[in-house]
C-alpha cells in the first residue's frame, strides 16, 4: 500500500496499481501513479513515495516498507499562480477569464463558454484553495462546477442544481458563496428568499443541499459571509 503523505494520493483507475496491490512472479509490477496537490509539504522531498506491507487491520504497517533510491525520491518545485479576474456575461453566456498585471490593470482575456453549461452566468466564486470554480446561471437555476487549471482556465464544467434547491431570479445578481475549507457551501437565492446549504466533496461537487430559511428573516438575500475560523 502507499503510505500516506502529506499533498500526495494515489490514482487508483484502470492501468494502475490498485489502491492494495500483490506482485507476484505472473504480475511482478504495477504503475504507480501519484497526484501531487499544490499543498504538499517540503517532507514530500524526503518521503515519497513509500509503499508498504498491508498490516492485519487494513492499514499500512510500518514494519516493511520500501523506498526508491535517494536520486529518484520525488522532487517537487512549487510555482505561483497567476492572479485572474473571472467576469462573468450574462448576455453572451461567457466567462471572461483575465489575469491581473503587477500595476492592478486586466491583461490579455479569454472567453469561455464553460463547455456550454452557462445559462445567463451571473456570479462566481472561488474555493480557497483555487481548484474550483462555481458558477451561478439565472436562465436555468443550476451551477456550473469547473475546475481550476493551474493556468486559471477552466477545466471541464459539470451542472449541479444543488438537489433542486436553488431558486434565482432571471437576472438578478444573486450573490454566490462556497468554501471547501469548512466542507459547504452556502448559495443565497433572491427568488424563494432561501439559503441553499450543500456539503462539498473532495472533487468539488455537492452532496446533500438543503433550503434554510433563517427563521423567515431573509428578504431577498444577496450575499453570505463567514467569519474566518
Amino acid at each position: 500500500m502507499l503510505s500516506p503523505t502529506e499533498g500526495i494520493t494515489q490514482v487508483t483507475t484502470a492501468g494502475n496499481c490498485s489502491d492494495v496491490f500483490t506482485l507476484t512472479s505472473s504480475n511482478p509490477s504495477c504503475i504507480l501513479t501519484l497526484n501531487i496537490s499544490e499543498n504538499a509539504s517540503n517532507s514530500t522531498l524526503h518521503s515519497a513515495p513509500t509503499v508498504c506491507k498491508q498490516g492485519p487491520n487494513g492499514q499500512v504497517s510500518s514494519s516493511q516498507c520500501y523506498q526508491p533510491s535517494p536520486a529518484d525520491i520525488i522532487q517537487t518545485i512549487p510555482q505561483t499562480r497567476q492572479q485572474m479576474a473571472y467576469i462573468p456575461n450574462g448576455f453572451n453566456e461567457t466567462l471572461s477569464i483575465c489575469p491581473i498585471n503587477a500595476n492592478g490593470m486586466l491583461g490579455t482575456c479569454a472567453v469561455s463558454d464553460g463547455n456550454g453549461t452557462f445559462s445567463f452566468p451571473n456570479t462566481i466564486s472561488i474555493n480557497p484553495e483555487n481548484t474550483y470554480a462555481y458558477i451561478s446561471s439565472a436562465g436555468n437555476h443550476d451551477l456550473s462546477i469547473c475546475p481550476l487549471n493551474f493556468d486559471g482556465s477552466l477545466g471541464v464544467c459539470a451542472v449541479d442544481n444543488a438537489g433542486g434547491t436553488l431558486n434565482f431570479s432571471p437576472g438578478s445578481r444573486t450573490a454566490l458563496f462556497m468554501t471547501s475549507t469548512t466542507g459547504y457551501g452556502y448559495i443565497p437565492n433572491i427568488g424563494n428568499n432561501t439559503i441553499s446549504i450543500c456539503s462539498i466533496l473532495s472533487d468539488g461537487s455537492l452532496d446533500a443541499c438543503y433550503a434554510v430559511t433563517g427563521n423567515n428573516t431573509f428578504d431577498e438575500p444577496g450575499s453570505v459571509s463567514l467569519v474566518p475560523v
